[in-house]
């Protein structure tokens, strides 16, 4: 690890209408024609033996309320939020990052648990809530420079009118801090 590389963890939270774990297992396997293996809590890339953490949770009652506040700069819809709040089960993935090659890791990663049934996905380390489509879309006609869409908040402020950055560590940057400007 170079002296200014930032070692980050990415989590991606995933909920789905899925009826157990079994299901799950299946549902990767053959919505990404074997590219991804899911086995012991691992989900692995077959080709590139990247691996990826899973943990799977039950039912959220907070999720659609989390998706509405994290969905909003994606402008995400009404009856999406509805459907976030139908889950059953909770996917969240799992990497260390900090790389522009791990965080695009992780993005196809995620999309891989849409395929099999995702509903949504929320980057939990940036604050960030996309639906379905809007985060295939991206993955399918990914550009490098899309990894600031995905996984990067613009920016925030708070009370006293500092401005910031949130989940530039995804992609192993820096956050920004803009006080008294």
């Amino acid at each position: 690890m170079q002296e200014n590389e930032i070692k980050a963890q990415t989590i991606l939270c995933i909920p789905g209408k899925w009826r157990n774990e079994s299901e799950i297992v299946t549902s990767i396997v053959g919505n990404n024609m074997g590219e991804y293996l899911f086995a012991g809590r691992i989900l692995m890339h077959m080709k590139t033996k990247e691996s990826f953490q899973v943990d799977i949770c039950e039912y959220d009652k907070n999720m659609r309320e989390s998706f509405q506040w994290s969905g909003s700069v994606n402008q995400i819809l009404e009856e999406f939020l509805d459907e976030i709040a139908e889950h059953t089960l909770v996917i969240y993935l799992i990497a260390q990052t900090g790389t522009l090659q791990s965080a695009e890791s992780i993005a196809r990663a995620g999309n891989a648990i849409l395929k099999a049934g995702g509903i949504g996905l929320k980057v939990e380390t940036a604050g960030k809530a996309f639906m379905a489509e809007q985060w295939r879309n991206l993955v399918d006609n990914f550009e490098p420079a899309d990894l600031y869409k995905m996984f990067v908040l613009d920016s925030l402020t708070d009370e006293d009118g500092t401005t910031f950055s949130c989940g530039m560590h995804n992609l192993g940057l820096r956050d920004t801090i803009i006080s008294n400007e």
